[in-house]
């Protein structure tokens, strides 16, 4: 079962770790492309994915891999902030069966093929509309057939998830210790700072308003990440920023 977040911002941009961990205790890979399919359309390049009983839709997502071990790790979470629920329903996460291949924007129903059995399902009514949720995805990334997941309304959901193009956008968090690379910590989530009380030694906590995780060393909760929104690349403004060229207005002679 997924785990409720209150979403502060999800670009992830990894802060310096505690002297006494690794500077890669924490990993984010984020989405390479998305999209909403149903048998009747298709779109990659909206700022939301849509799981929707009545339209037949289905979100999809594709995650990066170049340059990521997936098999030496010791968790991976995924990261989905859901932007509303219209209707109450169950949300199916199920993983991808083939590769999609095509861009996102040509992607059809028949391209998008998942396991009809999901790897967890989560509940969701109004209440999680601008909230995130939390899915341990570790023996699915750690398989050879991962190619990315699908969202699904199982029980008459009519919901809507930021994507890569939205905000925050999906991500799995890669956890790898390099003592014990097959170390299951649990993660948790409140919205303040965690109590010493809480948790065992190796465990992750996101404090949701501040977006800041901890992991927890014996005694104490050290800060270890920090979930902030990186300014946009230069290049990327220009292009939403460039003048119209107006053609050259002819003078008549007189």
């Amino acid at each position: 079962m997924g785990t409720r977040l209150t979403a502060f911002g999800l670009y992830m941009l990894i802060a310096s770790a505690a002297a006494v961990f690794s500077q890669d205790v924490i990993t984010p890979v984020f989405p390479s492309k998305d999209g909403t399919v149903s048998p009747d359309s298709c779109s990659g390049d909206q700022k939301e994915v849509f799981a929707d009983s009545a339209r037949q839709a289905a979100g999809w997502i594709v995650f990066k891999s170049s340059g990521v071990n997936y098999m030496n790790i010791g968790s991976a979470m995924l990261a989905v902030y859901i932007k509303t629920v219209r209707k109450p329903g169950l949300c199916g996460i199920h993983s991808l069966m083939t590769k999609i291949t095509a861009p996102e924007n040509r992607v059809t129903s028949s391209d998008v093929r998942f396991d009809d059995m999901p790897i967890a399902a989560q509940t969701l009514d109004s209440t999680f509309s601008d909230k995130m949720i939390l899915v341990n995805i570790t023996e699915l990334v750690q398989s050879r057939g991962f190619y990315g997941i699908a969202l699904r309304s199982i029980r008459g959901l009519s919901a809507s998830f930021s994507s890569k193009e939205g905000f925050p956008p999906p991500v799995i968090l890669i956890y790898r210790d390099s003592l014990n690379p097959y170390a299951q910590p649990k993660w948790w989530s409140a919205e303040d700072v965690p109590d010493t009380s809480v948790g065992k030694e190796g465990d992750f906590y996101v404090r949701a308003a501040q977006g800041v995780i901890y992991r927890k060393s014996p005694g104490v909760w050290d800060s270890v990440a920090s979930l902030t929104i990186p300014p946009p690349l230069p290049e990327a403004a220009a292009q939403y920023k460039r003048p119209l060229r107006r053609p050259a207005r002819k003078i008549p002679r007189r």
